[in-house]
């Protein structure tokens, strides 16, 4: 094709067409610019296709991380319900009663499970890759940019609140070991037996195993003579329960819809 054009230039040349040949000339250079600009589209639309590649595996991985987000998240709203309904029970069970009424190994019973939860674990694997190789930028979709960046600042401000949290737990729980004595041999098996009765919603698994028989031969005694430091013990459970109940009825819905909203975005981008 090259030796064709060379021979047309040469032949007007020859023949001292100049008007022509500078024509020619021109055309020639117009198709090359426009050769040159074709094959620069091309590269940007296969560009543009890697790039759309990218960000559709990123939202996909990011997808199936909420999701697991979710999940874990909906669980901790059901445990938390269960420990603030236990914190009433428990301050119920209390308010009536009189230190002397009241047995070691009962009140470690009814006491010793039911503080803390579970840290959270975000499932942060694919927004951390999005990060580091830059893939924010190229989702296209400015409010579905902005939902992630969001989403992802609300989990880093409820980490805090999880340490803030576990505080307090830490707190309740040394308070319950100045009133109750925990000075049983076996127990973790005391613990362990039982996490299984409450699990199982199944109070005689506890009742009749080894571990329980055992600690009550043991007639361990309160720590405290004193009915006001248990009450003073429930006061800061009841403070316990008023920071579990922002984060089960407020934030941890919050983090739900706004994962929701996300997938939902990005199931919309995907249908595009």
């Amino acid at each position: 094709m090259i030796k064709f054009f060379r021979k047309i230039r040469q032949k007007l040349l020859v023949e001292n067409r100049f008007k022509k040949y500078l024509l020619y000339a021109v055309g020639e250079i117009i198709l090359v610019v426009i050769g040159i600009l074709i094959a620069l589209q091309i590269n940007n639309w296969n560009e543009n296709i890697k790039e759309q590649q990218k960000v559709n595996m990123h939202l996909k991985n990011l997808a199936s991380d909420i999701k697991g987000d979710i999940k874990q998240t909906e669980y901790r709203i059901k445990s938390l319900g269960n420990k603030t309904g236990h914190i009433d029970s428990l301050a119920e069970f209390f308010r009536t009663k009189k230190i002397e009424d009241l047995d070691n190994l009962d009140v470690f019973s009814r006491v010793y499970t039911y503080y803390g939860y579970r840290p959270f674990q975000w499932y942060r694997g694919a927004i951390d890759e999005i990060k580091s190789s830059g893939g924010l930028k190229l989702i296209k979709n400015d409010t579905l940019r902005s939902l992630i960046t969001k989403y992802y600042a609300f989990t880093e401000h409820l980490d805090q609140d999880y340490q803030e949290d576990y505080d307090i737990s830490m707190a309740v729980i040394r308070d319950m070991n100045k009133i109750i004595n925990t000075n049983y041999p076996n127990r973790k098996d005391l613990t362990d037996t039982l996490y299984v009765s409450l699990r199982k919603k199944n109070k005689s698994i506890y009742l009749n195993s080894r571990a329980y028989r055992e600690a009550k031969k043991l007639n361990l005694q309160l720590l405290t003579n004193d009915m006001n430091e248990i009450h003073s013990f429930i006061n800061n459970l009841f403070n316990y329960k008023s920071a579990l109940s922002i984060r089960r009825k407020g934030e941890f819905p919050r983090i739900i819809k706004g994962g929701k909203r996300i997938l939902k975005m990005i199931e919309e981008e995907k249908n595009n």
